[in-house]
């Protein structure tokens, strides 16, 4: 499970534009109020299936409320409501 999409240059920790980049859930930490999800994103599928480093790690706090279900499914539907995931595609 994951998801492709462009991911912009000015987002990007090394300042280039990803046109089929790879965002994969590592993990994520409940607590009472706050979910946190860990991602990282590689230049596409193939760095990612090559062992290639990410070039984007990031953590997104998530209201715990917000995930129903399991928790990387949710994960994956919660992060797809935001703005720098918008028009991404599950994989």
């Amino acid at each position: 499970m994951a998801l492709t999409g462009v991911l912009p240059a000015d987002v990007a920790q090394v300042g280039y534009e990803f046109p089929a980049s790879y965002a994969r859930v590592i993990f994520s930490r409940a607590e009472k109020q706050t979910t946190y999800i860990y991602v990282n994103w590689y230049a596409n599928e193939a760095a990612r299936l090559g062992e290639k480093m990410p070039v984007k790690q990031w953590e997104y706090p998530a209201p715990t409320a917000d995930l129903v279900g399991e928790v990387l499914p949710a994960s994956y539907a919660w992060l797809k409501t935001q703005p720098e995931f918008a028009g991404w595609v599950d994989v």
